[in-house]
């Protein structure tokens, strides 16, 4: 199973975080069908093939996956897309 650990500081704030992991959950669920929930400062998300967390704070925005076996071979491509979706909402 891989992984996927993504760390990026921030100056946006504990809320415009918290507003950044909304949308990029809110996006996964529309592209791919993923589910999430806040758990305090921690969202968490499933799918069939990936689960994991964004864990938000003033100053960083830190995203934990576990793949499974069918996306494994994309890993690359999700961490790219992900580095995407941080730029694009905390910019």
């Amino acid at each position: 199973m891989s992984k996927i650990n993504i760390r990026r500081s921030h100056a946006s704030g504990l809320t415009k975080a918290r507003e950044a992991a909304d949308e990029i959950a809110g996006e996964m669920g529309e592209r791919f069908g993923v589910t999430s929930n806040w758990r305090g400062d921690v969202l968490a998300f499933t799918h069939s093939a990936v689960k994991g967390q964004i864990e938000v704070s003033e100053e960083t925005i830190e995203v934990d996956a576990k793949l499974g076996l069918l996306v494994s071979p994309f890993k690359s491509a999700l961490e790219t897309r992900i580095h995407e979706y941080i730029d694009r909402y905390l910019a």
